[in-house]
């Protein structure tokens, strides 16, 4: 057997994510120091939003890889069940840390400025971390535009929200930094981890309101039944009769049974050209079905 030939663009998704991933632990070390060392509640918050969508960009990375190579065909339309259960949990860990945070920046007091140097360098690295945004949010944007990959559109929409927090980080952590009034380097040390927190909580609850309904199979919703029906009336003259039609959402992978009564004096290769058809129909119909045609010749003095 030959070795199995990737497509350039598909190894331009993957370079992406991964350069992404590299640059973001990169960024994320350093953040861990001057949160810390500076008892900065906005780095603080930052870093710990930012650990944990830096997970989900690695499972997001190992899955298209996976993809590519033909080793995971479920996902070839989406995340399925194994990104979605881990989608969840940091979902789950979003909220927890939103609320220890919340807990902790409520009665935070006023303390003394920090070092010149650490200072300096906490301004330097938010700025950073703000420009590094940008630069993937593009990088991304182009991956996108070259590729249909939902795994890829998912990382460049979570990379939107990582780039509005940081305008706001930039802006709380300068103040916070530079202000000699001790109060006002409190407010702004509250305000802006009080912001990395409502994106937190925003971020967790799409991400459980995208990946709960997912976990369950689920029939399709109306509008792609309706999809099925215009099908089976295009071909409603090349089957006799119309057996189970069975529908099901697993993941992000739409399932289409359908059962099909053939006359006996159909030829195989009739019968096959109808299953390739009415396939075909119900990917345009439904881009992205995984649609099973089932052909079975009709009983004599079974009714039609």
């Amino acid at each position: 057997m030959g070795s199995l030939r990737i497509e350039p663009e598909a190894l331009k998704q993957e370079r992406t994510l991964g350069l992404n991933i590299l640059l973001d632990i990169c960024i994320f070390l350093p953040h861990v120091y001057v949160g810390i060392a500076s008892a900065s509640w906005t780095i603080i918050a930052d870093f710990l939003r930012g650990g944990l969508l830096i997970t989900i960009s690695i499972v997001a990375y190992l899955t298209l890889r996976r993809i590519h190579r033909q080793r995971l065909s479920v996902y070839d339309y989406g995340a399925g069940k194994l990104e979605r259960s881990i989608a969840i949990l940091i979902a789950t860990l979003l909220l927890l840390i939103s609320g220890m945070l919340l807990w902790r920046v409520s009665g935070l007091m006023p303390q003394a400025r920090p070092p010149l140097y650490l200072a300096g360098f906490a301004i330097v690295l938010v700025v950073i971390n703000f420009l590094a945004n940008c630069f993937q949010l593009w990088t991304l944007y182009r991956a996108m535009r070259q590729s249909g990959s939902l795994i890829v559109r998912a990382q460049y929409q979570a990379r939107w929200v990582m780039t509005i927090a940081s305008v706001f980080v930039v802006t709380a952590v300068s103040v916070s930094m530079i202000s000699s009034d001790a109060e006002l380097a409190r407010r702004a040390d509250q305000l802006g981890t009080l912001t990395v927190i409502v994106i937190m909580v925003w971020s967790a609850i799409n991400m459980l309101r995208e990946c709960l309904p997912d976990l369950l199979d689920h029939s399709l919703p109306e509008s792609f039944q309706h999809a099925i029906n215009r099908v089976l009336a295009r071909n409603i003259d090349a089957f006799e009769q119309l057996g189970r039609i069975r529908t099901r959402r697993a993941g992000s992978v739409m399932h289409v049974e359908l059962e099909l009564f053939l006359d006996q004096g159909k030829s195989l290769g009739q019968a096959s050209h109808l299953a390739e058809q009415m396939q075909r129909e119900l990917a345009e119909e439904i881009p992205g079905v995984d649609a099973v045609v089932v052909l079975r010749a009709l009983a004599e003095g079974q009714p039609s």
